[in-house]
Order: C-alpha cells, then structure tokens, then sequence
C-alpha cells in the first residue's frame, strides 16, 4: 500500500511549482528572438538545480553544472528527421551510457527557448520511474545549436503494441494492461502534483523498456515526449500551450474551445488503455471541423445530459449538441455503447471500471490518475506497484492544488474551474 505523503512533501511540490513557472517566464521568447549563450547557460543552470531538488532529498549545497557540450557524445543513430527537429540515439564519450539527443534543425524558425520550456517541465518530474529522465542540455561549441539530452528507454509503445500483435496474433492482455496502466497513471499522478499537464499522452510518446511477453511486471512504460506540456503554474500559460495534443487523443472540452485542467490527460490515458486491448484506436480522426470529432466520441459515449454539458460553458456548440441528443433518443441509443466495444471477455468489471471513469465525458466526473490507482482493479496485484502516488486535489485555480494529499482520495466531487484565455497556435515542430 502506498505511503501517505506528509505537509513536507507538499511543500516541496509547491516550491517545485513555483520555481518551474519562474524559469518558464524567462525562457517564452518569441521565435526569432535570440539568446545569448550565456543566458541559456544560465537558464540550463536553473533547470538543473531543479532536476537536483526532485531527485535528491539533499539541502547540501549543489555545484552550479556547466552547460553540456555535443561533442561529449557520440551520435550512433537517427531515430527521427524533420524539417524541424533531429532526434539521434548517442553514447556518453565518458560513461558510455547510451542517451537521446534531441535539437531544431538549423533555420527552423524555433528558439532555443521552446527546448528550455520542455527541459524545465521534464526537470519538475524528474525522478519518478514511470517519467522519461532528462540529463540536461547541451550545446555544439562555437554554434547556437542546441539539444536535450534524456535517458533512452527503448521503442515506444505504439511499436511494441503493433509489434505484439505482428508476432503473437493479439494485443496486450488484461493482466499487462493493468501492470502498464499502473506505471502511467502513478506517472500522471506525480506530474498532475507538481502542476504539469502533458497535452499530448499517446501510444506515441510512451516508451517501452522490456517485453512482458509472459509477465506483466516485466514491462516498464515512461511517459516522454514534453513538447506540448505546460506548467499551470505560469500566468501565461493557456495562452501559449492550449489546445496542443494529437487529436484522436484529445478529451472532448478541448475540442469545443472551453477551458481545461489536468484530467485532459486522463482522458488520454483512457484512450491508451482501450487501444492496448483492442489493438485499434477508440476514436479515428475525422476530417473536417473539430465538432465532427465530437460527434464521434458522443456517438459511442453517449451525449451528455443538457445539465451535465452546461460545466463545458460552450454556447456555440449547445444547439449542435441539441440536436445530436435528439437524434440519440429517436434510436433509443442514448447510452454508452463502450462495453460493446470492449466486452467482459476483454475487459473484467472491474477493469471496465476504470477505463469508463477515464472515458468520462465531463471533466468533473471523469477520474483524476490518484483517484483511479485507488479502485479495486489495481489492488489486485498491488504488491508489483513500483512508485508511490501523489493524490493532488485540483484547485479552483485550475491548476494542481499541493497542499492535500491523501492516500485514498476520490475526487469525484471535486469541480474543475478553469482559466480564461484566448486560444493561440502551440509553437509547431517540438514534436
């Protein structure tokens, strides 16, 4: 059973909070404003400072790190090109340990500073098993060509799951689904507690380490990928970050232009879920406006009661909404039609469980990641949890509130409240 995480560890997620929005508020430039080597030095200096804090219990005075350089590694793969990124698999000259190295291709239009806002967010989660690791930053000397540097996990799950069903004939079974769900949503929880919001959780960006071809404990899952993230801890922050994520993964209060807290993520996390069991996604992308996407999730989610739909506070979609509500009860099909797609053959009750409160259209009563690690289905092998998990109550603020924590919350009842911004574009190309 998970621990009960005292006043002290609350206090040290808030400082964590605080301390990610100060650096995030010195590194969102603009994309053809440059800096200075020795202001993202400094910058990177900061960032490991914070990475020290969520690693180490230590108070002891840390050494200031120098900003890295690439010529410390050595390239030995390129495992993405774009026309705005490179991402290469390389080995620490020093150490040998094998790392990734991530950097915007020269020209691209993209400031150093969109991999510093991602550094930073990966810095605040930095230490938990189930979070990809981030070593730092380095620079090519002499240019300002910059890259992150993480941990390599392996490949991602997108791949082990098509892999999986290339080789055995089926996807994941329920026993590996829930030793994976386990690891994601202890990640989320302990992210969601220091105020970040991924965006973007997909097959994609999860990466795989191990097979679980007999065992389900023998697959370990990291959450990467933190182009999209942001930390509701800046003033700014749905400003600049809203509405990133990959659509057929996206939670339906993102799609109608209303505001949104952390269990944006769940949502995604749900996704992932019924996918690993199906082998399929739960929602394909439809062309066209974002209310077609919508429809879709209604269709098979049912829609939601004219009461329910009012915490969406979209008045530009209610008489669309009208209609497709009308249009459910005249074929007496209204209901949720998810256990039809995933039946108890797949999916036990108490499995079902969980993924119906993740696929939860309204924000306040889908699951938050503590909540839903608390429900029976989890317990089953509750001995093979290998992360504690951080209960975060969501504040009226929108954001992660670190002052409560409990070992069993269900926050149910707990309303989200959510920023006023208007909707800008999310810097393309961090992918």
């Amino acid at each position: 059973m998970d621990p009960l995480l005292d006043e002290t560890h609350g206090a040290e997620m808030s400082t964590i909070a605080s301390r990610v929005a100060s650096i995030c508020a010195l590194v969102d430039v603009a994309p053809d404003e440059t800096m200075s080597a020795r202001r993202v030095a400094a910058i990177s200096a900061m960032i490991h400072d914070v990475t020290d804090e969520t690693t180490t219990s230590s108070r002891i005075k840390r050494k200031r790190r120098r900003m890295g350089s690439a010529r410390s590694y050595e390239e030995t793969r390129t495992l993405r090109e774009t026309e705005y990124d490179l991402v290469s698999k390389a080995r620490h000259r020093a150490t040998g340990k094998t790392v990734v190295l991530r950097g915007f291709q020269p020209g691209c239009g993209i400031s150093v500073g969109v991999l510093l806002h991602e550094a930073c967010i990966m810095a605040a989660c930095c230490g938990h098993p189930n979070i990809v690791a981030l070593h730092g930053m380095a620079r090519a000397p002499g240019t300002s060509d910059y890259s992150i540097v993480t941990e390599f996990v392996g490949p991602t799950l997108e791949r082990a799951l098509h892999d999986r069903i290339a080789r055995l004939g089926r996807p994941f079974t329920e026993a590996e689904v829930r030793g994976i769900m386990r690891q994601l949503l202890s990640g989320a929880a302990v992210m969601h507690g220091h105020g970040i919001i991924h965006q973007d959780i997909t097959p994609k960006h999860i990466f795989v380490n191990g097979t679980g071809d007999e065992d389900d404990t023998a697959l370990t899952v990291k959450i990467g990928h933190y182009g999209s993230a942001m930390s509701t801890a800046e003033p700014d922050a749905y400003d600049r970050y809203r509405f990133a994520g990959t659509w057929e993964y996206m939670a339906p209060e993102t799609k109608v232009w209303t505001d949104y807290g952390t269990r944006v993520d769940t949502w995604s996390l749900g996704c992932v879920m019924a996918e690993l069991l199906t082998g399929e996604r739960l929602f394909e992308v439809v062309k066209g406006l974002a209310t077609n996407q919508l429809y879709k999730i209604f269709d098979l989610l049912g829609v939601p009661g004219k009461k329910a739909y009012r915490e969406f506070k979209a008045p530009c979609t209610d008489e669309l909404v009208d209609m497709w509500r009308r249009e459910q009860q005249q074929r007496a099909q209204h209901r949720s039609r998810l256990r039809e797609k995933i039946p108890e053959k797949t999916l036990s009750k108490e499995g079902f469980e969980v993924l119906k409160g993740l696929l939860t259209c309204i924000p306040s009563k889908r699951l938050d990641a503590a909540a839903a690690l608390q429900l029976p289905w989890f317990a089953q092998t509750e001995h093979h949890s290998s992360a504690p998990v951080v209960a975060a109550e969501v504040s009226k603020s929108g954001g992660a509130a670190p002052g409560i924590w409990a070992m069993a919350a269900y926050s149910w009842h707990v309303a989200l409240s959510f920023f006023e911004c208007a909707l800008r574009s999310r810097v393309q190309g961090s992918g």
